[in-house]
């Protein structure tokens, strides 16, 4: 009887503790919150969201802002962001769940899916060197950008390029001008083209669209109701935010609808701040509904090869994760993995605790041009230096 009650009293003290810890881990969340919201109005943000996200308690959520300048309309939990490239992870998802049913392999050939690439130029090898690993981990060789050329700030050609490439025919019409830039798995260079024929051969495996498989397979069953692609449904259309330029004091309205064209897998999702939070329930194992299991889940986190690495920062990508080691204030080293988004005046990033302990998520919807936006670099510093370290003990 008397070991059963050091048991229970242990245990007690055990939840006393956690529950300690995660106040802490609140209340520096709230001061680093605070802190952003300055940051983010001395930048001329005009609307924004912050959520700090912990197994088995309530998000702490934070609103900033208008959705929309001309209306001073208030960002609130029915407000849509565009997440433009956290939409990555979500392709790597799907993919990795056909991976886990066997529909997919990471040894597969991406030309067996895409005969297509073998217009390619290829200096390194076959075509059929590249493989979904390559895709997934941004190892395959491909350029960055979708096109095969860049006309940022190239007054003659800058405005007859579209947004991004409306069509797969159209892509694909760019395979003979495209070039594979490094031999396959040996290094790691971010690649949009590279993740949008990931996409595509998603498609093709799944007989579906990449935005109905997402749909279907996460957003469905995870309760993601108020997520979608590209377009606004009717019913959302009015809780869409703006995306804003700023640059010399001055505004860019980019408005609320951004066509992403052939790169829905890139950069296609929009979505309220409580459904990504769902998502990252399930990044923290904390969903009702496994849409992947648990080992599968693990192995996406772990880095497969390094991206680039300074002296207090490494940088690998994980199965389509980013995975950063960092050294914090405190000279503790920290690890955590998430993704980042930014297009159209939009910015996002997710950001995991490796161990699971917690998540941030933010969002805003303007982005100063020429001048950096450095409201998220010391959020994202304020969690590593004062918020994952409390959960860590």
């Amino acid at each position: 009887m008397r070991y059963r009650r050091i048991v229970l009293l242990l245990t007690f003290l055990g939840f006393i503790s956690s529950c300690s810890a995660n106040d802490q881990a609140q209340k520096a969340f709230l001061t680093a919150a605070d802190q952003y919201e300055k940051a983010i109005q001395e930048e001329g943000v005009i609307g924004g969201a912050a959520a700090f996200v912990v197994p088995g308690q309530e998000p702490i959520i934070r609103y900033y802002g208008q959705l929309e300048k001309a209306t001073d309309r208030a960002v609130d939990d029915k407000t849509i962001f565009h997440w433009a490239s956290v939409t990555k992870v979500f392709t790597a998802v799907a993919a990795m769940q056909l991976i886990e049913r066997g529909e997919l392999s990471f040894d597969d050939k991406a030309v067996d899916f895409i005969p297509e690439l073998n217009r390619v130029y290829n200096s390194y090898g076959p075509m059929s060197d590249i493989t979904i690993r390559h895709l997934l981990t941004h190892s395959a060789g491909f350029r960055g950008s979708t096109f095969p050329w860049n006309v940022n700030g190239d007054e003659k050609h800058g405005e007859f390029q579209p947004h991004e490439p409306p069509s797969w025919t159209q892509l694909e019409a760019t395979f003979p001008f495209t070039e594979v830039q490094f031999k396959p798995g040996s290094k790691a260079s971010y690649s949009n083209l590279g993740i949008t024929i990931l996409g595509r051969i998603i498609e093709i495996v799944s007989l579906d669209t990449i935005e109905g498989y997402i749909t279907n397979n996460i957003f469905k069953p995870l309760g993601m109701h108020n997520s979608f692609f590209d377009h606004s449904p009717w019913h959302l259309k009015a809780y869409r935010t703006h995306g804003y330029w700023l640059r010399d004091g001055k505004y860019t309205d980019n408005g609320s609808e951004l066509d992403t064209g052939i790169t829905h897998a890139n950069g296609g999702i929009n979505a309220t701040m409580p459904d990504m939070v769902r998502f990252v329930r399930f990044l923290l194992g904390q969903s009702e509904v496994d849409i992947l299991q648990a080992d599968t889940l693990a192995s996406m986190l772990e880095p497969q090869i390094e991206f680039r690495k300074t002296e207090e920062r490494k940088l690998s990508i994980g199965l389509g994760f980013f995975v950063i080691d960092e050294t914090n204030a405190a000279g503790q080293a920290t690890q955590f993995f998430g993704h980042a988004g930014y297009q159209g005046g939009h910015r996002s990033s997710i950001q995991v605790a490796h161990d699971r302990s917690g998540a941030l998520i933010f969002a805003a919807n303007t982005a100063r041009q020429g001048a950096g936006n450095p409201s998220a670099l010391n959020l994202r510093k304020a969690m590593i230096n004062n918020v994952f370290p409390v959960l860590e003990k």
